[in-house]
C-alpha cells in the first residue's frame, strides 16, 4: 500500500533522519566544492543546490563572480574551523525503520542484494531494514566519515540580517526557498541513501565479513 503523503521524498527523509544529531540529512548528497562550512544557497523547488556566495573564502568570497554578489557585505569575525574529525558510522535509520539480521542461505539473489546497497560488497552478512508505517529510510557510508564545522553559528546569523534585504531583492527564490548557511557537514567518499513510502517494505543489504567482525557497520537489534 502507498502512503497518501505529498511531501517529496528528500523532505521524507530528512524528517526521517532527524532522529540522527548530525543536522539535516540530504537525499541527494552534495559535492563538497559547492556544499561546505561558508557557503551560502537554497534548494529549489526539484531539491537542486543553488549556491550564491562562498563566505568561507576570504579573497575571493564570490561563488559565482556577479556583481550583486560582490557588492554584498562580508563578515569580518568568521569564527575559527574546529580540527576536522573523522568518524566511523554503522547504518543510520529513520525513525520508523527497524532492522534485523537474516540468514544468507534463505536464498536471497546476490545481484539483489548488491542492487539494494549500491556499492560491491561481499555477502559475509546480511540485514533487512524495513518498517512497519508508511515511510522507511537508510543511509549507509563508507568510512571515514568526516566532520567539518565553525565553532559558533552567530557571526554568521548577524551577516544574514545584515544583507537579508538585498538577498531578497536580487534573488526572488528566497521569498518562497529557505537561505542555508552551511556551518557544518558530515561526508564520506561512498553513500547509499534509501528512503520509501511502501508500508512492509524491506531492502536486503549485503556486508563484507570483516566490517562484521570488527563491529564498523554490523547492525543489531530486531523488528520491534
Amino acid at each position: 500500500m502507498v502512503s497518501s503523503s505529498k511531501k517529496p521524498l528528500d523532505v521524507e527523509y530528512a524528517e526521517q533522519m532527524q532522529c540522527h544529531p548530525y543536522g539535516t540529512a540530504l537525499y541527494r548528497p552534495q559535492p563538497r566544492d559547492t556544499f561546505h562550512p561558508g557557503m551560502v544557497g537554497y534548494f529549489n523547488d526539484d531539491g537542486d543546490w543553488n549556491p550564491i556566495i562562498d563566505l568561507s573564502q576570504r579573497s575571493q568570497p564570490s561563488f559565482t563572480q556577479s556583481a550583486f554578489t560582490a557588492s554584498l557585505a562580508l563578515p569580518d569575525d568568521l569564527p575559527a574551523m574546529a580540527i576536522p574529525e573523522e568518524h566511523t558510522w554503522g547504518p543510520k535509520l529513520g525513525n520508523t525503520t527497524r532492522v534485523r539480521q537474516i540468514d544468507l542461505t534463505a536464498g536471497i539473489s546476490q545481484s539483489a542484494l548488491l542492487a539494494a546497497a549500491g556499492v560491491p560488497l561481499s555477502l559475509g552478512s546480511c540485514y533487512r531494514f524495513e518498517n512497519k508505517d508508511s515511510t522507511g529510510a537508510v543511509l549507509i557510508t563508507g568510512a571515514p566519515i568526516k566532520h567539518e564545522r565553525f565553532y559558533h553559528a552567530t557571526p554568521f546569523k548577524r551577516w544574514v540580517a545584515s544583507n537579508a534585504k538585498q538577498l531578497l531583492t536580487e534573488i526572488a527564490e528566497l521569498k518562497d526557498h529557505a537561505l542555508w548557511v552551511i556551518t557544518s557537514i558530515w561526508t564520506a567518499e561512498e553513500a547509499a541513501v534509501n528512503c520509501w513510502r511502501e508500508r512492509h517494505r524491506a531492502v536486503d543489504v549485503g556486508f563484507n565479513v570483516g566490517f562484521v567482525e570488527i563491529g564498523e557497520l554490523a547492525p543489531k537489534g530486531g523488528l520491534g
